[in-house]
């Protein structure tokens, strides 16, 4: 496992940096809006402008991969977003940061599509998990440290997206200089909402799942807060706090996953982190203690659904397209957060600030109750392929463990 990582190194340093700039950009770009005076409805147009970009990146990057490789990709994207990035400091113009945080939102996507196929065609089936646990960790923890670095310079100075810009083109230096070998571009393929729904119906809902309840999170949960008269500097704890959180099962759930059928996995968590969702709802209006204490708990499941997903969906394709896969994870998870944050903002307009939260437990919910679906669905299509062989009827004495023992009832069973 050790040697798996280590020779992984370099794709996660690119990560780290890239994910680091990218946190550092994206929250500037926020305060400076607040600071130059954009009402709430334009600084929403632009801000959701980046979500779009990240889903055409999806549609565009594994083309692009395909037609010239994986570092030339990440090469040129990692120039692009940190033009985007300094420009967004020498210009404040409301339809020019619209473009801006469209060509951040692609070029974000197509980068995470380069290094997170590379990642898993690099990884073993039977240490995928782990490794992606081990990817998540790096990228939670860059990210924090993108949160932190906001402290350095006021948004209104050139100095906040000049760091970020040189974060992001930096994030190229590693992966430009690694010795590893990419996955095959021919195998830079693209697959649709439908055919992604044919390989793993499971995965592919859990990834939209995981992107309407986390994007939910991150950009309402401040809100929710405020609404309920929490300071300000207990507001940034509790986001670093829920940061922090995100880290500390995801390796744990991916060893688990690696041992484990997946999609009981993926069930567990949804359902674990509904009922937290739903203790923080009630929690919010009580002790502040408990929502943080509830909050930890939520977000440490949370954030373990898209990586066990992804590592489904890398499984259920046996490796062959680790590109189409990513594409199409980060698809889903990319239309789920352009919807979540406008139903929970909805939601908590009608029911106030425990919306949020009420929302993101329905959603997981409602995952969980799909799991369980598709997995009886499965078990009832192979108990009618075993019915079209020849048949011995097994007496009603005869104990479970006397049925499991017939070899016709062993197979493969598909997700």
């Amino acid at each position: 496992m050790l040697p798996l990582i280590l020779s992984a190194a370099s794709l996660l340093l690119s990560a780290s940096l890239f994910v680091a700039g990218t946190m550092l950009l994206t929250t500037s770009v926020g305060l400076r809006l607040t600071a130059e005076g954009f009402g709430p409805g334009i600084t929403g147009i632009i801000l959701t402008c980046q979500a779009a970009g990240f889903v055409a990146g999806t549609f565009s990057g594994p083309a692009l991969i395909r037609r010239v490789g994986h570092i030339r990709v990440f090469a040129a994207f990692a120039a692009l977003i940190c033009v985007a990035g300094l420009l967004h400091g020498a210009y404040v113009n409301a339809p020019l940061w619209a473009l801006l945080r469209f060509v951040a939102g692609l070029s974000g996507s197509t980068m995470l599509v380069v290094i997170e196929s590379w990642i898993n065609a690099h990884a073993t089936p039977a240490a995928r998990g782990r490794v992606m646990g081990i990817y998540m960790i790096n990228y939670y923890a860059s990210g924090a440290v993108g949160q932190f670095l906001v402290g350095i310079a006021p948004p209104e100075d050139y100095r906040a997206f000049s760091l970020a810009a040189g974060l992001l083109v930096l994030s190229l230096v590693p992966l430009a200089m690694t010795s590893m070998q990419p996955p095959p571009m021919a195998a830079a393929q693209r697959l649709g909402l439908r055919a992604l729904y044919r390989v793993s119906p499971i995965a592919t809902a859990g990834a939209f799942s995981a992107g309407f309840c986390l994007s939910s999170f991150y950009q309402l949960a401040p809100v929710s807060l405020r609404k309920l008269d929490v300071p300000l500097t207990t507001v940034a704890h509790y986001m670093a706090l829920a940061v922090f959180a995100s880290m500390l099962l995801q390796f744990p759930m991916g060893r688990w996953a690696d041992h484990y059928d997946r999609r009981r996995v993926i069930a567990g968590i949804a359902v674990a982190a509904s009922l937290s969702a739903s203790i923080v709802a009630l929690a919010g209006k009580g002790s502040l203690a408990a929502l943080f204490v509830a909050t930890m708990l939520f977000m440490a499941l949370m954030a373990s659904l898209y990586p066990t997903c992804l590592s489904q969906m890398h499984n259920r394709l046996q490796g062959e397209k680790p590109v189409a896969a990513n594409a199409g994870q980060l698809l889903c998870y990319g239309l789920g957060t352009c919807v979540g944050p406008l139903v929970a903002g909805q939601v908590m307009g009608r029911f106030g600030p425990s919306g949020l939260f009420l929302t993101v437990a329905t959603v997981l919910a409602a995952l969980a109750a799909f799991v369980a679906w598709r997995l009886r669905v499965i078990a009832e299509s192979q108990l009618y392929a075993t019915g079209r062989q020849p048949s011995v009827m097994v007496m009603g004495e005869s104990t479970p463990a006397m049925a499991q023992m017939d070899p016709r009832t062993r197979g493969e069973v598909i997700p």
